[in-house]
């Protein structure tokens, strides 16, 4: 199956065929081409070379590789030679990207924590009831830093969030090596948020990219391409029929009666909302939920951009620029430098989270066997 992990920066896949990446990379010979081309420089092989170096791969099976990873522009071709299309980062790369943010972000650490004051203030005024470091990981790591901070560098122009493709699709492809490092990293990095929305609301988990996390956005994700195993499997028994968005609308209206004070009798929706540790076993809420987060929001990014939105551009300028200069593999393949500044965020925020979690600005998350490490919360629009 090659030696690359694939992920995707996923704003619309469309459906599971021919030019959706999920589906692609699940075809023969697709992640061993991919893995192929990323070990040499790009333009390295042609299609004749590329062939020759699968060996076993007849050439049916090779061209209908080839047509399908175009179909999702994984590959471009310089006259008859070949390079990827996506940022991709092997071990070595890894090591130089962390070395460079960490550096940086240790340097400013204590500046943004102080930053980040009046966000706290905000967050007791109206949250008095919920930690306020479980609050501040909840508000910053997940609609400041995976959320609002996309919007705001796009502004500055230093990324961009839409990557359109073939067929109407838009989404980008990022691919790390298998090696233990870049396993470890993605493991580890707190950059991973999990929402299943209705309208404004939603079932939302934040942390990092371990295992399958039992929350909705995972089970609805596992539904879509038929890969359901354990309890998602025993959910899907009571959900198979029914709609993404009435589940969700559902198991939040059992959240807002309970929070009501209403007796809620048992139904399949309150079954799972205990399942998925959202509720107890008594019927009491069992994470935080933050009724009117949009106007508290509107009030913490207006408080981000004043105290830290300069240090932070300033700040992931240079990282940038030392990591342009530090001959990444994925460089000589010519990549759109755009998806690499949206990557390059990613590892940026997941390690100041990681930082902010160490120095204990922000609430640890909680380990769960096969889930990675995660807390759980509500955002609810009103009550």
């Amino acid at each position: 199956m090659g030696d690359i992990n694939i992920f995707y920066f996923d704003n619309d896949l469309g459906a599971f065929d021919e030019y959706n990446p999920r589906f692609v990379m699940e075809q023969k010979f697709v992640k061993q081409i991919i893995s192929v081309l990323s070990k040499k420089p790009g333009e390295f092989y042609t299609k004749k070379t590329l062939q020759r170096k699968l060996e076993v791969c007849s050439n049916d099976d090779f061209a209908y590789a080839i047509e399908l990873l175009s179909n999702i522009s994984a590959i471009s071709f310089v006259n008859d030679k070949i390079n990827l299309n996506f940022p991709f980062f092997l071990a070595s790369d890894v090591k130089k990207i962390k070395q460079i943010i960490i550096e940086h972000l240790k340097k400013n650490l204590d500046i943004i924590a102080t930053g980040l004051n009046e966000t706290k203030e905000i967050l007791k005024i109206h949250y008095p009831n919920i930690d306020t470091k479980v609050a501040l990981y909840h508000f910053v790591c997940g609609k400041i830093f995976d959320g609002f901070m996309f919007d705001y560098l796009e502004e500055n122009q230093l990324l961009k969030q839409s990557f359109l493709q073939q067929n109407g699709r838009d989404y980008m492809i990022i691919g790390y090596s298998k090696e233990h490092l870049c396993k470890v990293i993605n493991k580890k990095l707190l950059c991973s948020f999990n929402n299943a929305r209705y309208k404004k609301d939603s079932l939302t988990s934040f942390g990092n990219a371990t295992g399958n996390r039992l929350d909705y956005f995972r089970y609805f994700k596992l539904r879509q391409i038929n890969k359901l195993y354990g309890k998602f499997k025993k959910i899907d028994r009571d959900f198979h029929d029914i709609p993404e968005e009435e589940i969700v609308f559902n198991s939040l209206n059992v959240i807002k009666n309970i929070m009501n004070g209403q007796v809620v009798k048992d139904n399949i929706f309150l079954k799972h909302l205990k399942t998925m540790r959202y509720i107890t076993k008594n019927h009491c809420l069992n994470v935080p939920v933050f009724v009117g987060f949009y106007d508290v929001l509107q009030q913490i990014q207006g408080s981000i951009v004043q105290n830290l939105g300069e240090i932070i551009i300033e700040d992931f300028k240079n990282v940038y620029e030392q990591i342009i200069n530090s001959n990444i593999s994925c460089l000589t393949h010519k990549i759109d430098k755009a998806q690499l500044l949206n990557e390059i965020w990613h590892l940026y925020f997941g390690l100041l989270n990681n930082l902010l979690v160490k120095n204990k600005t922000f609430a640890r998350p909680k380990k769960f066997k096969g889930e990675g490490a995660y807390l759980k919360c509500v955002y609810l629009f009103d009550a």
